[in-house]
């Protein structure tokens, strides 16, 4: 039995507006201001030195990668006035992060729908022309973000289910954790 790689167009408007809200309320969070870059338009993303990436399973799977430059995750990462700068591996352990706390955004807004998922651990490369990916693939959800003076480039793979809408009708929202809510393991 086949399955099917590719969302419904309906279905993939509403997930790239789920995946949309989470990456920007991720960057808000982070204090960038965040705008959108046009569904379509041709960016180079040739300084994209970082990416992070996690995947998911579970009713659906899938993937998000989360690249941009060095500088982003610099001025994003999480220290206190005073403090050092971040050594790469720190830079590293905090583009996983933020793949991460992306995905459990996104998580949250599916369970919203009545949709679960489970996470796997996310990792970070470094390397040159990360975000870089030419034509688009059907049923991939990309987005390019300004945030601040840099963009970020999102890559959502999501392998629906077999049988049925990726969002059932009226469903019962599936309770998990919100953003700021310690969980422990």
């Amino acid at each position: 039995m086949s399955e099917s790689k590719i969302l419904a167009h309906e279905q993939e408007e509403e997930v790239r507006q789920v995946v949309t809200e989470a990456c920007v309320d991720m960057l808000g969070a982070c204090g960038l201001p965040v705008g959108k870059i046009a569904a379509g338009r041709l960016v180079a993303l040739s300084e994209h030195d970082l990416a992070g990436f996690i995947g998911f399973t579970g009713r659906v799977r899938g993937s998000l990668i989360m690249a941009a430059s060095s500088r982003i995750f610099s001025a994003t990462f999480p220290s206190m006035p005073g403090s050092r700068s971040p050594t790469q591996d720190d830079l590293l352990d905090w583009v996983g992060e933020m793949a991460n706390q992306t995905l459990g955004r996104i998580k949250r807004r599916f369970c919203e729908r009545g949709l679960d998922f489970d996470t796997s651990t996310p990792t970070a490369v470094k390397g040159r022309h990360l975000g870089a990916r030419t034509p688009t693939r059907e049923g991939i959800i990309d987005l390019v973000l300004t945030a601040g003076d840099e963009l970020v480039s999102i890559c959502f793979e999501l392998v629906p289910p077999a049988t049925g809408p990726i969002f059932q009708g009226a469903v019962e929202a599936i309770p998990c954790s919100q953003e700021g809510d310690l969980v422990l393991f």
